[in-house]
């Protein structure tokens, strides 16, 4: 019973992760299927390249490296509207996007380093200036 319990965690790890967690090497970066909503500025949902429903869909991801201003309660509403448009355009048109170095944050969302197209999702929108830098 326990050795069936320990096989299905190890497997639903490499399941979801695409990797042995007793491998030396880096892991594959998990890719995005489908973007299926646009919280904020610095939240999104979506649909992973796994086949375990409960860890693959719909899942709420946090993209490391900054902040945006919260929607709700914001001073400046304008600016936080503007960082989740900016958001929910760049994955709207990117043609590849990658979560690496994935983590589980706060509220069960995955905190990772996103790319699209290869191009830091961080670097891009500090360069827009409608969120701050974060480091934790």
């Amino acid at each position: 019973m326990k050795t069936d319990l320990a096989y299905l965690i190890f497997a639903m790890v490499v399941a979801i992760f695409g990797f042995s967690p007793f491998a030396l090497s880096e892991p594959a970066p998990l890719q995005v299927v489908k973007v299926t909503s646009v919280y904020d500025g610095d939240t999104f949902k979506a649909n992973l390249n796994c086949d375990i429903v409960l860890f693959c869909k719909n899942i709420s991801i946090r993209p490391a490296g900054y902040d945006a201003m919260e929607l709700r309660g914001a001073t400046n509403k304008a600016d936080a509207i503007a960082a989740r448009d900016q958001l929910r355009d760049l994955l709207e048109n990117a043609q590849r996007i990658e979560l690496r170095n994935v983590k589980r944050g706060k509220y069960f969302r995955i905190v990772a380093d996103v790319y699209i197209d290869n191009i830091s999702l961080s670097k891009i929108m500090l360069e827009t200036g409608l969120v701050k830098r974060y480091e934790k």
